[in-house]
Protein backbone atom coordinates (compact mmCIF):
# COMPACT_ATOMS: atom_id res chain seq x y z
CA UNK A 1 0.00 0.00 0.00
CA UNK A 2 1.05 3.84 -1.02
CA UNK A 3 2.18 5.76 1.62
CA UNK A 4 -0.91 8.16 2.45
CA UNK A 5 -0.33 11.74 0.69
CA UNK A 6 0.37 14.89 3.30
CA UNK A 7 -2.53 16.44 4.82
CA UNK A 8 -3.07 19.42 6.47
CA UNK A 9 -6.53 19.39 8.25
CA UNK A 10 -7.82 22.86 8.99
CA UNK A 11 -10.14 23.51 12.03
CA UNK A 12 -11.71 27.26 12.79
CA UNK A 13 -12.25 27.82 16.88
CA UNK A 14 -14.35 30.78 17.21
CA UNK A 15 -17.66 31.73 19.37
CA UNK A 16 -19.26 33.72 17.00
CA UNK A 17 -22.09 32.21 16.74
CA UNK A 18 -22.41 30.88 20.15
CA UNK A 19 -23.90 31.97 23.44
CA UNK A 20 -21.72 34.19 24.96
CA UNK A 21 -23.09 33.21 28.52
CA UNK A 22 -21.43 29.79 27.80
CA UNK A 23 -18.35 29.61 28.75
CA UNK A 24 -15.49 28.13 26.32
CA UNK A 25 -14.69 24.70 26.70
CA UNK A 26 -11.68 23.95 24.49
CA UNK A 27 -12.22 19.92 25.31
CA UNK A 28 -14.14 19.46 21.79
CA UNK A 29 -11.53 21.08 19.85
CA UNK A 30 -8.85 19.13 21.40
CA UNK A 31 -10.78 16.05 20.52
CA UNK A 32 -11.49 17.10 17.16
CA UNK A 33 -7.46 17.55 16.99
CA UNK A 34 -6.87 13.93 18.40
CA UNK A 35 -9.26 12.86 15.87
CA UNK A 36 -7.73 14.46 12.65
CA UNK A 37 -4.18 13.63 13.77
CA UNK A 38 -4.93 9.56 13.44
CA UNK A 39 -5.75 10.91 9.32
CA UNK A 40 -3.65 13.92 8.49
CA UNK A 41 -0.38 14.81 8.56
CA UNK A 42 -0.50 17.73 11.24
CA UNK A 43 -3.27 20.22 11.86
CA UNK A 44 -3.76 23.71 11.69
CA UNK A 45 -6.24 25.93 13.89
CA UNK A 46 -7.58 29.09 12.91
CA UNK A 47 -8.38 30.76 16.12
CA UNK A 48 -10.13 33.80 16.67
CA UNK A 49 -10.63 33.68 20.76
CA UNK A 50 -10.90 36.11 23.80
CA UNK A 51 -7.07 36.41 24.97
CA UNK A 52 -8.04 33.92 28.27
CA UNK A 53 -9.81 31.70 25.64
CA UNK A 54 -6.59 31.03 23.74
CA UNK A 55 -5.08 30.68 26.65
CA UNK A 56 -7.03 27.66 27.68
CA UNK A 57 -7.11 25.91 24.61
CA UNK A 58 -2.85 26.21 24.28
CA UNK A 59 -2.67 24.65 27.98
CA UNK A 60 -5.13 21.68 26.86
CA UNK A 61 -3.63 21.22 23.45
CA UNK A 62 -0.76 18.44 23.14
CA UNK A 63 2.54 19.61 23.96
CA UNK A 64 4.42 19.40 20.35
CA UNK A 65 1.78 22.48 19.82
CA UNK A 66 3.29 25.46 18.22
CA UNK A 67 2.27 29.19 17.71
CA UNK A 68 3.38 30.09 14.05
CA UNK A 69 4.41 33.66 14.39
CA UNK A 70 7.65 34.18 12.05
CA UNK A 71 6.70 35.22 8.70
CA UNK A 72 8.34 32.86 6.22
CA UNK A 73 8.75 30.42 9.04
CA UNK A 74 8.18 26.65 6.97
CA UNK A 75 8.70 24.37 10.09
CA UNK A 76 6.21 21.88 11.20
CA UNK A 77 4.34 20.10 13.97
CA UNK A 78 1.62 18.17 14.36
CA UNK A 79 -0.37 21.11 15.33
CA UNK A 80 0.10 24.91 14.09
CA UNK A 81 -2.06 27.70 15.78
CA UNK A 82 -3.20 30.63 13.90
CA UNK A 83 -4.75 33.46 15.46
CA UNK A 84 -6.89 35.43 13.39
CA UNK A 85 -9.38 38.72 14.25
CA UNK A 86 -11.86 40.37 12.01
CA UNK A 87 -9.30 43.25 11.82
CA UNK A 88 -6.49 41.12 10.16
CA UNK A 89 -8.83 38.18 8.55
CA UNK A 90 -12.31 40.30 7.58
CA UNK A 91 -15.02 37.22 8.35
CA UNK A 92 -13.79 34.30 7.23
CA UNK A 93 -11.95 33.89 3.78
CA UNK A 94 -8.81 35.55 4.26
CA UNK A 95 -8.53 33.46 7.00
CA UNK A 96 -9.10 30.64 5.22
CA UNK A 97 -6.84 31.56 2.52
CA UNK A 98 -3.85 32.26 5.07
CA UNK A 99 -4.19 28.07 5.52
CA UNK A 100 -4.12 27.68 1.61
CA UNK A 101 -0.81 29.65 1.44
CA UNK A 102 0.43 27.85 4.62
CA UNK A 103 -0.04 24.48 3.21
CA UNK A 104 1.30 25.45 0.13
CA UNK A 105 4.23 27.08 1.59
CA UNK A 106 4.80 23.61 3.47
CA UNK A 107 4.26 21.39 0.59
CA UNK A 108 1.24 19.66 2.06
CA UNK A 109 -0.62 17.50 -0.97
CA UNK A 110 -3.86 18.18 0.44
CA UNK A 111 -6.03 20.73 3.00
CA UNK A 112 -8.79 19.29 4.60
CA UNK A 113 -11.48 22.03 6.02
CA UNK A 114 -13.63 20.77 8.74
CA UNK A 115 -15.83 21.97 11.54
CA UNK A 116 -14.89 21.12 15.31
CA UNK A 117 -18.15 19.00 15.69
CA UNK A 118 -17.88 16.40 12.77
CA UNK A 119 -16.45 13.17 13.99
CA UNK A 120 -15.55 11.06 10.73
CA UNK A 121 -13.33 7.85 11.21
CA UNK A 122 -10.15 6.98 9.50
CA UNK A 123 -11.49 4.58 7.23
CA UNK A 124 -13.78 7.05 5.60
CA UNK A 125 -10.57 9.68 5.84
CA UNK A 126 -8.87 7.50 3.72
CA UNK A 127 -12.05 6.80 1.09
CA UNK A 128 -11.62 10.46 0.45
CA UNK A 129 -7.88 10.62 0.06
CA UNK A 130 -8.34 7.35 -2.36
CA UNK A 131 -10.85 8.99 -4.57
CA UNK A 132 -8.64 12.39 -4.74
CA UNK A 133 -7.66 11.80 -8.52
CA UNK A 134 -5.32 13.84 -10.59
CA UNK A 135 -8.51 15.93 -11.96
CA UNK A 136 -9.85 16.42 -9.14
CA UNK A 137 -10.14 19.59 -7.10
CA UNK A 138 -12.04 18.63 -4.04
CA UNK A 139 -13.80 15.92 -2.49
CA UNK A 140 -16.51 16.32 0.32
CA UNK A 141 -18.49 14.46 3.00
CA UNK A 142 -22.11 14.54 2.69
CA UNK A 143 -24.38 15.84 5.26
CA UNK A 144 -28.42 15.61 6.19
CA UNK A 145 -28.82 18.95 4.46
CA UNK A 146 -27.25 18.20 1.57
CA UNK A 147 -29.51 17.89 -1.65
CA UNK A 148 -27.97 14.36 -2.44
CA UNK A 149 -28.98 12.74 -5.82
CA UNK A 150 -28.13 9.16 -6.23
CA UNK A 151 -28.40 7.31 -9.75
CA UNK A 152 -29.65 4.25 -9.80
CA UNK A 153 -26.90 2.63 -11.47
CA UNK A 154 -24.09 3.11 -8.37
CA UNK A 155 -21.93 5.09 -10.79
CA UNK A 156 -20.56 8.97 -9.59
CA UNK A 157 -23.87 10.73 -10.85
CA UNK A 158 -23.50 14.67 -12.04
CA UNK A 159 -25.19 16.92 -11.25
CA UNK A 160 -25.35 20.79 -11.41
CA UNK A 161 -24.04 23.06 -8.58
CA UNK A 162 -25.82 25.04 -6.16
CA UNK A 163 -25.40 25.48 -2.48
CA UNK A 164 -26.92 22.41 -1.28
CA UNK A 165 -25.31 19.73 -3.89
CA UNK A 166 -21.84 21.23 -3.34
CA UNK A 167 -19.30 20.30 -0.72
CA UNK A 168 -19.07 21.93 2.08
CA UNK A 169 -15.65 23.41 4.38
CA UNK A 170 -17.77 21.46 7.32
CA UNK A 171 -15.58 18.32 5.63
CA UNK A 172 -14.31 18.98 2.70
CA UNK A 173 -10.24 17.85 1.14
CA UNK A 174 -9.03 20.33 -1.43
CA UNK A 175 -5.97 20.17 -3.98
CA UNK A 176 -3.17 22.48 -2.47
CA UNK A 177 -1.85 23.12 -5.85
CA UNK A 178 -5.08 23.83 -8.01
CA UNK A 179 -6.59 25.46 -4.90
CA UNK A 180 -3.73 27.72 -4.34
CA UNK A 181 -3.77 28.95 -7.94
CA UNK A 182 -7.09 31.01 -7.05
CA UNK A 183 -7.71 30.82 -3.32
CA UNK A 184 -11.44 30.93 -2.08
CA UNK A 185 -12.98 33.87 -3.57
CA UNK A 186 -13.27 37.39 -1.87
CA UNK A 187 -16.72 37.24 -3.41
CA UNK A 188 -18.06 34.80 -0.86
CA UNK A 189 -17.11 37.91 2.13
CA UNK A 190 -18.14 40.90 0.25
CA UNK A 191 -21.19 39.43 -1.76
CA UNK A 192 -23.00 38.21 1.28
CA UNK A 193 -26.18 40.07 2.99
CA UNK A 194 -26.53 40.63 6.65
CA UNK A 195 -27.43 37.27 8.37
CA UNK A 196 -27.03 35.26 5.16
CA UNK A 197 -24.04 32.49 4.80
CA UNK A 198 -21.84 32.75 2.17
CA UNK A 199 -20.75 29.86 0.14
CA UNK A 200 -16.99 29.87 -0.11
CA UNK A 201 -17.01 26.90 -2.00
CA UNK A 202 -19.23 26.85 -4.78
CA UNK A 203 -17.85 30.04 -6.58
CA UNK A 204 -14.24 28.52 -6.22
CA UNK A 205 -15.31 25.98 -8.00
CA UNK A 206 -17.37 27.06 -10.92
CA UNK A 207 -14.57 29.18 -11.42
CA UNK A 208 -12.06 26.42 -11.67
CA UNK A 209 -14.03 24.08 -14.02
CA UNK A 210 -14.41 27.36 -16.04
CA UNK A 211 -10.80 28.32 -16.11
CA UNK A 212 -8.99 24.56 -15.72
CA UNK A 213 -11.78 22.31 -17.57
CA UNK A 214 -11.73 18.70 -17.51
CA UNK A 215 -8.70 18.99 -14.38
CA UNK A 216 -10.93 20.09 -11.76
CA UNK A 217 -13.79 17.84 -10.23
CA UNK A 218 -15.99 17.98 -7.35
CA UNK A 219 -16.74 15.34 -5.42
CA UNK A 220 -19.48 14.77 -2.89
CA UNK A 221 -20.00 11.34 -1.00
CA UNK A 222 -22.48 9.93 1.34
CA UNK A 223 -21.64 6.83 3.26
CA UNK A 224 -23.38 4.02 4.21
CA UNK A 225 -25.37 2.93 5.51
CA UNK A 226 -27.24 6.39 6.35
CA UNK A 227 -29.29 5.86 9.14
CA UNK A 228 -32.79 7.75 9.60
CA UNK A 229 -31.47 9.76 12.55
CA UNK A 230 -28.19 10.54 11.43
CA UNK A 231 -27.72 13.81 10.14
CA UNK A 232 -23.73 13.22 8.83
CA UNK A 233 -22.41 15.05 11.67
CA UNK A 234 -21.63 12.67 14.61
CA UNK A 235 -21.87 15.45 17.42
CA UNK A 236 -24.82 16.03 19.52
CA UNK A 237 -25.65 20.21 19.97
CA UNK A 238 -26.50 21.65 22.99
CA UNK A 239 -25.55 25.53 22.14
CA UNK A 240 -29.03 27.06 21.36
CA UNK A 241 -27.46 30.33 19.56
CA UNK A 242 -25.36 27.78 18.01
CA UNK A 243 -28.42 25.38 16.63
CA UNK A 244 -30.13 28.29 15.49
CA UNK A 245 -27.25 29.92 13.50
CA UNK A 246 -26.86 26.41 11.76
CA UNK A 247 -30.42 26.67 10.80
CA UNK A 248 -30.24 30.22 9.48
CA UNK A 249 -26.95 29.32 7.28
CA UNK A 250 -28.39 26.15 5.58
CA UNK A 251 -31.27 28.03 4.54
CA UNK A 252 -29.34 30.93 2.50
CA UNK A 253 -26.86 28.08 1.11
CA UNK A 254 -28.46 28.22 -2.64
CA UNK A 255 -29.45 31.44 -2.61
CA UNK A 256 -25.69 32.83 -1.63
CA UNK A 257 -24.31 30.49 -3.53
CA UNK A 258 -26.01 31.92 -7.05
CA UNK A 259 -25.30 35.24 -5.91
CA UNK A 260 -21.53 34.76 -5.43
CA UNK A 261 -21.35 32.64 -8.86
CA UNK A 262 -23.34 35.77 -10.16
CA UNK A 263 -21.12 38.20 -8.98
CA UNK A 264 -18.06 36.58 -10.96
CA UNK A 265 -19.92 36.72 -14.15
CA UNK A 266 -20.85 33.10 -14.91
CA UNK A 267 -24.51 33.37 -14.44
CA UNK A 268 -25.66 30.07 -16.50
CA UNK A 269 -22.22 28.05 -16.35
CA UNK A 270 -22.59 24.11 -16.19
CA UNK A 271 -20.83 23.97 -13.08
CA UNK A 272 -21.13 20.30 -12.05
CA UNK A 273 -20.78 18.19 -8.93
CA UNK A 274 -20.50 14.12 -8.79
CA UNK A 275 -22.32 12.80 -6.22
CA UNK A 276 -20.69 8.86 -4.54
CA UNK A 277 -22.77 6.68 -2.40
CA UNK A 278 -19.89 4.40 -0.69
CA UNK A 279 -20.56 1.43 2.27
Amino acid sequence: MSARPEILTAIRVHKRQSDKGIPFDPSPVCRAVKRALEYSTSVILAVSLAEKDLAALLTDLPPETILQTEEGAVDRALVHVLPFTSATYGRFVPALNAIVAFAHAREFRFVLFQSVEVDIGVEQANKIVELHQDDVLVVGKAFDAHEFCQSNSGQPNPVLLTGRTCPWNTFAMWDVGKLARTGFLLTSETNTPPHASAIEEAPTIALHQRLFPGRSRALLVQFEPVETNDDGWGTQWTDPARIEWHARKLASKDTSAASHIANIGLVGSMTTVEHIRMS
